[in-house]
């Protein structure tokens, strides 16, 4: 059960509430876990070569991209006043 929660995403402290154990000991027993499984993935046989490979649609940029960057305006920058601001000052120039 604490793999379980842990693995949805809770922490360590949150799932030893739920559990009513020390958070420690939900530590522990995910170790425990990681280091059976590593077991288990050592004496697991590994293929030589895959018998199907499946690719995406998804078109990567591998050289330089052709079109020119969009950047976002600057921070630093000054800004245009907005009409609230324009308004005042021609309030106070009168």
């Amino acid at each position: 059960m604490a793999l379980k929660l842990y693995l949805e995403g809770n922490g360590f402290r949150r799932s030893g509430r739920l559990l009513s154990v020390n958070h420690q000991s939900v530590v522990n027993w995910i170790n425990s876990f990681h280091a059976q499984l590593k077991r288990k993935k050592a004496a697991a046989p590994v293929p030589e070569s895959p018998g199907t490979l499946e690719m995406d649609e998804l078109f990567t940029f591998v050289e330089a991209k052709k079109s020119p960057r969009l950047s976002l305006p600057s921070l630093t920058a000054p800004r245009a006043a907005s009409s609230r601001t324009r308004s005042a000052r021609r309030a106070r120039q009168k």
